[in-house]
């Protein structure tokens, strides 16, 4: 998969991943519930497409997942302090927004090759409410064959939270859809077929 290693990582991630659930669902976030499960495969590549609200939304859907996945994200998110290092030990895919970061996507597509899942926040940015997507994952999913799943994160919002009476209120859920393919649209896919795809 031209340079990417998956068993390097594999250990590593399950270890991060037990942090995030035994100290980063104590501190960071507080999780209620999963729905939707029988909608996540157990094996194969497949492009999760999550809503973005909060900071710590791509967190939560890593640990309550039955499987590792590897998020795409900011390139920034690496030069964050203290936390910086969580998404260099994950093994992140760091996306130059703004440009079309070919970089980017053939690592993304070397993850799927792999087998393996991947996590893209369509929209690109934070955002209280949905905003139009940008072509990424439909280009992903019609390069790869893999199948994406919608997942909706709620709950996020005011999380991490200092303040002990936001522990008191509902805390988050993630809820995935049923899987869905794209149109193959072969090596070099217009960014017109792109963009209607990504609408629809």
């Amino acid at each position: 998969q031209r340079g990417y290693d998956h068993t390097r990582l594999e250990r590593r991630r399950w270890m991060l991943r037990w942090l995030l659930r035994e100290i980063g669902f104590r501190f960071l976030v507080k999780f209620d519930r999963v729905d939707g499960l029988e909608n996540f495969p157990l094996s194969g590549p497949a492009i999760l497409m999550i809503n973005h609200i909060a900071f710590v939304d791509p967190i939560v859907v890593l640990g309550v997942l039955p499987r590792n996945i590897v998020p795409m994200a900011k390139i920034e998110v690496y030069y964050y302090p203290i936390v910086g290092i969580f998404p260099r030990l994950w093994g992140v895919i760091p996306v130059r927004r703004g440009e079309v970061d070919r970089e980017a996507l053939r690592k993304a597509l070397d993850v799927l090759a792999a087998g393996e899942v991947i996590l893209v926040a369509p929209e690109g940015t934070r955002h209280a409410s949905l905003q139009r997507g940008k072509e990424g994952v439909a280009y992903l999913a019609s390069r790869s064959g893999a199948p994406v799943i919608p997942v909706a994160v709620e709950g996020t919002v005011g999380f991490p939270a200092l303040n002990p009476m936001r522990w008191r209120q509902p805390g988050t859920v993630v809820r995935l859809g049923r899987p869905f393919r794209c149109k193959d649209l072969g090596e070099r896919p217009g960014r017109e077929a792109l963009r209607q795809m990504t609408d629809e």
